[in-house]
Formats: C-alpha cells, structure tokens, sequence
C-alpha cells in the first residue's frame, strides 16, 4: 500500500455529556498531537442537562480546528455518534476517524504516524489502541476474541431480566458492600489484590490482534471503511452491545480490525464514586443491557439467515 503525498486529515468525534472538565481534558490532549494542524474536533454534546454543551461552545468559539454539535436530545452512543459521523463526512474528507468517549486522554503524541504506519502494513477498517484504565488498573482491548454468539446473547438478555426483577437485593448489597469499602482492612486487602492482578493479568493486550472485538471507548475507522459506510453503528442501540454488533458486521463483510498496542491511550472511566441514586442507574442499566441485547439478536439472525 503506498504512503499518502498529501497531509493526513483526521477528523475526531468525541461524545460529551455533562462533565466539562473531563471532555476539555480529552480536547486538551488531542490539541497536543503532532500532525494535528490538518485535523478537526467535533464535541458532540448529547443534549447535556446542565448546558455544558452550549459553555463548550462559547470557550471554543473562534479555535478553528474545534467545533461543538448540539443535539436536541440525549440519542445514546450509537446515534449520537452517527450524527457526528454524517456531519464530518460531509464537512469534508477525512483519512481516519477517531470516536472517543470524552474520558479518554491520548497521551502518545506520534499517535497520528503510527496509526498511518499500521494502515499502510494492514490495510484495517477499523482499529482500536491500547485502552488502559488508570483507577481500574486495566487493560481493556481487546474486549473480546470474538462478538457474543445468539446462544449467549439470548441468556445474557435472561441473566439481566432476573436482576431487573432482584433490584432490591442488588440495591441491599450495594449498600453493605459500600460500608465494607471504607473499612481500612478492606483497603489494605485491596491493595494487595491490585498487586496479585497485576501479575497474573492476561497478557493479550501487548500483542497485535486482527478481527477482534475492540472497546468502544476509542475506535480509529480508516478511509476504507468510511469510504464504503453512511454509519458508524448500525443497527442503532442506545447504549451498550455496538462493539459486538460492529465487530458482526466487518467479519460477515471481510473488513479487517485491528488491535495496536502500540498506540497507548488513558482511560479515566471509574474515576466517579458517586453512588447517588444508584438504584436508578442500575435500573437504567439492566433496562438497557436487554434492549440493546435483543436488537444484537435480531441482527444476528438476520445475519445468520444470508
């Protein structure tokens, strides 16, 4: 595959919500990349309560590579993230796209070259990096070797009804395990399972892996995909199973993924611990754990029926 003459022109999508210092620590690190000058930053803000969206908008106001997006309403990751898709292709073309929740920190400043590098080598449609989480001590790519099966997809949407219907024993236990976490002798017992993990951590994520399903938190999508898809994510789940549904997808079509441990990127996810409203969140969670769930099954079948 020949090397590009022209600049490479990459496009960012990050997905905002609420939390303004996070995502400008996110804008931040990207703003730190070589090869940055012929890039665009596109927040697109999921209709965001507290109206950091529109306070984003004002202290980017006249950088001209940053441009924040404001929805109408919160569409979840998969169709928020098209709306940023569609938008960007039709500003103009770009060679990669990047999709990033707005708590990833890219710390590798050659970021861009090595991303070039492994496209020229692979020829991949979609890549992710190195994702680790800083507070959970983990490596999260590659998320899987493979996408769900039905069979598992089936008694996954089963595993979450049964808790939907136990939320009061899970919300008892969330509250016992909260006073448990406090306690000095759990946290020295935790230090030293931090230790032990570390040691015995699967080893997967130090080695390049082709058609795997890769995390969501920060995906690279490459001329060739973008070239021959409208969407990111289809079909379109509010949140969770898109890794899954868009792993299915590039291996019925042929459309190599990539993981590159080369590329290194920070994920601040769990740096939150409030347990506010917690029944609430999990409710909301398990609720859409079996939507998004069910969707993936019927485009599996569908899938599996051609």
């Amino acid at each position: 595959m020949e090397a590009k003459l022209n600049a490479c022109k990459v496009g960012f999508i990050i997905l905002h919500y609420n939390d303004i210092e996070t995502t400008k620590k996110c804008i931040d690190s990207i703003q730190c990349l070589e090869q940055i000058q012929d890039s665009k930053i596109l927040i697109v803000d999921n209709h965001s309560p507290n109206n950091s969206g529109t306070e984003l908008k004002k202290q980017y106001a006249g950088i001209e590579n940053i441009e924040i997006l404001l929805l109408e309403d919160n569409y979840g990751y998969s169709r928020a993230n098209n709306i940023g898709y569609a938008y960007l292709k039709k500003s103009e073309n770009f060679d990669y796209i990047v999709v990033a929740n707005n708590d990833i920190i890219f710390e590798q400043r050659n970021l861009i070259s090595i991303l070039e590098e492994k496209y020229r080598e692979a020829g991949f449609y979609v890549a992710g990096p190195n994702v680790y989480a800083i507070y959970k001590k983990q490596h999260q790519n590659p998320l899987a070797l493979r996408p769900r099966s039905l069979e598992e997809t089936e008694a996954w949407i089963e595993e979450n009804r049964r808790c939907l219907k136990n939320m009061k024993r899970e919300y008892l236990l969330h509250c016992i395990w909260q006073k448990v976490n406090r306690t000095k002798i759990y946290s020295i017992y935790r230090k030293r399972m931090d230790s032990k993990i570390q040691k015995t951590e699967d080893d997967k994520w130090k080695h390049s892996m082709e058609n795997i399903v890769l995390s969501g938190s920060c995906l690279f999508f490459s001329e060739r995909f973008i070239k021959n898809n409208e969407k990111l994510f289809e079909p379109e789940t509010y949140f969770y199973h898109e890794e899954d549904i868009l792993t299915t997808k590039c291996l019925k079509n042929g459309w190599k993924t990539l993981y590159i441990p080369d590329i290194a990127v920070q994920h601040l996810e769990g740096a939150s611990t409030n347990t506010k409203n917690y029944d609430q969140k999990m409710k909301f969670r398990y609720t859409n754990f079996i939507k998004a769930a069910e969707i993936y099954a019927e485009y599996l079948k569908h899938v599996n029926s051609h």
